[in-house]
């Protein structure tokens, strides 16, 4: 009798629920592989016109990679430091250049909360920017 106790009062308590609230849910808006594409390629276009050889991560909004090019002449070791960057924009909500600026005003510990990118110019959660930094890097 006591066993049964807490599943009945369990049992009316889920049925006091409104169905409205067990079936609320967010919209969210993701990026498709075609619209990362389009990034890329803009991206890409606006690089060879400065002349530079650039990585160009595209990622989702938890930081995971859609889509990568690497331009040719791009040097391989700025693969890896194009994920990072672009994941560290994409799940800290801000351009890499914050995190850069917070290290140069002193402030070491964003060293530690940038777990996958160097504190380097220009991954941008917003998309690309018209400044380049020192050698056109994203």
């Amino acid at each position: 009798m006591k066993a049964i106790r807490p599943a009945v009062l369990g049992l009316a308590l889920l049925l006091s629920i409104p169905a409205s609230a067990s079936a609320q849910t967010l919209d969210k808006k993701v990026l498709s592989f075609a619209a990362a594409e389009k990034i890329a390629t803009a991206a890409a276009d606006a690089a060879r016109a400065r002349g530079v050889g650039v990585v160009i991560a595209v990622v989702d909004d938890g930081g995971h990679l859609i889509l990568l090019h690497r331009l040719d002449d791009t040097q391989v070791a700025s693969v890896n430091v194009g994920i990072g960057k672009a994941r560290t924009a994409a799940i800290y909500r801000r351009p890499s250049r914050e995190f850069e600026e917070q290290i140069r005003a002193g402030r070491i510990a964003a060293l530690a909360s940038r777990q996958h990118a160097a504190a380097r110019r220009r991954a941008d959660p917003t998309g690309w920017e018209g400044d380049r930094g020192d050698r056109g890097e994203r």
